[in-house]
């Protein structure tokens, strides 16, 4: 797992955030939609070019574009 983190604020809530790895979904351009709860943060991550999200949320997808 990479370990550069960087924060990624939810727009909706003030002051809502999470840290994830650096090149995860969450900072993609190819991620258009995100599904999270306000307890444990995000939890289903879409893909436009149907990208492996598993492999995306660890920061690993070699086809990450930064958003």
């Amino acid at each position: 797992m990479p370990d550069e983190l960087r924060k990624y604020v939810f727009d909706e809530y003030d002051g809502l955030y999470v840290m994830a790895p650096a090149k995860s979904c969450l900072f993609c351009d190819n991620c258009p939609d995100v599904f999270w709860d306000y307890t444990h943060g995000p939890y289903m991550f879409f893909c436009d070019i149907d990208a492996d999200t598993e492999d995306g949320i660890k920061g690993t997808c070699d086809r990450f574009e930064e958003e």
